[in-house]
C-alpha cells in the first residue's frame, strides 16, 4: 500500500491494486525478493526460467517476453521481485488505461491479463453478443479466456465447459474477483450509466 500512498492513488486505484495483486500471485511473497533464493538475482535483467522450482515471474506476473511493454509504466527487469516496484508499475498501468476507458475495473485488469487488444475484443462482444459463446465470436480470445477461467467456477455460472464462456460471464467474473459487483456493474459500464 506504501505505493498507491507515494503515487497519489485514490480508493478505486488502491482497490484495484489489491485485486490486481490477488489474481495475479495471491499475495505470496514466494515470488519477491524477500525469498533468499530469489534476492541474489535482484538487479539481473535476464532472471532463470526457474529457481529451484520456483518460477520468478514477480507479484504482478510480468513476463520476460512482455517486460519491454511495461518499461513505459516505469518498468525495470531487473527488479522483477521487488514488490514495491511492480505495485508502481501497476498503478501507472491502472491509472493510463483509467483514462482511456474509464472506471470498470474488469476492462482495465483484462488489459493487463489479455493484453488491450484482447480486452476490446471482449468488451466489443459484450457490446454486441453478451450471451453467444465467445468462441463463436472470437477463437484466439476464447482461448485465453478458458485458459484464464478457474474451472471450479463453472459450477458458479451453470456451465459444463469452458467451451461456454460468454462475454458477460467472463467479465463478471473478473468484476467479482476484482470486488467489485459483478455483471450488473459491467452492464452498466457498457452501456455508460456510471
Amino acid at each position: 500500500l506504501r505505493a498507491a500512498s507515494d503515487l497519489g492513488a485514490d480508493g478505486f486505484d488502491t482497490k484495484l491494486l489489491l485485486g490486481f495483486l490477488n489474481i495475479e500471485s495471491g499475495g505470496k511473497e514466494l515470488y519477491t525478493f524477500y525469498n533468499p533464493s530469489l534476492e541474489q538475482y535482484r538487479g539481473i535483467i535476464k532472471r532463470p526460467y526457474k529457481v529451484r522450482g520456483i518460477r520468478p515471474i514477480g507479484s504482478f506476473q510480468i513476463l520476460q517476453k512482455f517486460q519491454n511493454d511495461y518499461r513505459k509504466y516505469g518498468y525495470d527487469p531487473g527488479q522483477f521481485g521487488d514488490p514495491y516496484h511492480q505495485a508502481k508499475v501497476v498503478l501507472r498501468f491502472i491509472k493510463d488505461r483509467r483514462r482511456s476507458v474509464g472506471e470498470d475495473p474488469a476492462r482495465i485488469y483484462l488489459s493487463w491479463n489479455q493484453g488491450v487488444g484482447g480486452a476490446n475484443k471482449i468488451y466489443q462482444a459484450l457490446r454486441n453478443s453478451p450471451d453467444v459463446e465467445m468462441s463463436a465470436i472470437d477463437r484466439q480470445v476464447a482461448r485465453n479466456m478458458r485458459s484464464n477461467f478457474a474451472a471450479k467456477a463453472l459450477k458458479r455460472y451453470g456451465l459444463s465447459s469452458k467451451d461456454q464462456l460468454t462475454p458477460r460471464i467472463f467479465v463478471d467474473r473478473y468484476n467479482r474477483l476484482l470486488g467489485f459487483s459483478g455483471a450488473d456493474y459491467a452492464a452498466n459500464q457498457v452501456a455508460g450509466k456510471e
